[in-house]
């Protein structure tokens, strides 16, 4: 994708009658990143086109966050889908699947979300907190001031790949 495509250089989020929408594009769904930069501009729903849709991205993103994911895969002429991808599907705000297509062929994917809906406290979280939402739990326990490594350029990871064995 490097060599034919240019990426985008922010994220944002449009705010509609349904809610607030955000849109990440194929591969961008595998960083985490991404999916909580939109999270936190407020997004309801994540909408992902792509022609490599792997579910096991969009659960965790959806999860991680407790926003809704929509994602359309790209299905070649033949009507199968390749087999590391999987069909376009709904997501909850709890990673949970609402509607997938179809594997072998094409189909229309439909299902009803209520994407203003906020993800329901767990693990006794909301006694704690006083707070119903998930979501809000998640987003106000982040401790952003020590996730240093995540805007380093070059973290020391990249040493690991560079060494001369």
């Amino acid at each position: 994708e490097e060599r034919a495509i240019t990426h985008g250089t922010r994220y944002p989020v449009v705010v509609t009658e349904h809610g607030a929408i955000g849109m990440l594009i194929c591969w961008d769904l595998q960083y985490p990143e991404a999916a909580r930069e939109i999270t936190l501009g407020g997004a309801d729903l994540i909408v992902c086109p792509t022609w490599g849709w792997e579910k096991r991205y969009g659960l965790c993103r959806a999860y991680e966050n407790g926003v809704y994911i929509a994602a359309a895969m790209g299905v070649p002429l033949n009507g199968a889908i390749w087999d590391f991808c999987d069909p376009s599907c709904l997501v909850d705000n709890m990673g949970r699947v609402i509607a997938e297509g179809n594997r072998t062929h094409r189909c229309i994917v439909k299902g009803e979300m209520d994407i203003r809906k906020e993800p329901e406290a767990q693990y006794g979280s909301g006694q704690i907190t006083g707070w119903d939402s998930m979501r809000r739990i998640r987003m106000s326990q982040r401790r952003p001031e020590t996730y240093t490594r995540c805007n380093d350029p070059r973290p020391a990871i990249f040493d690991k790949w560079e060494r001369k064995e």
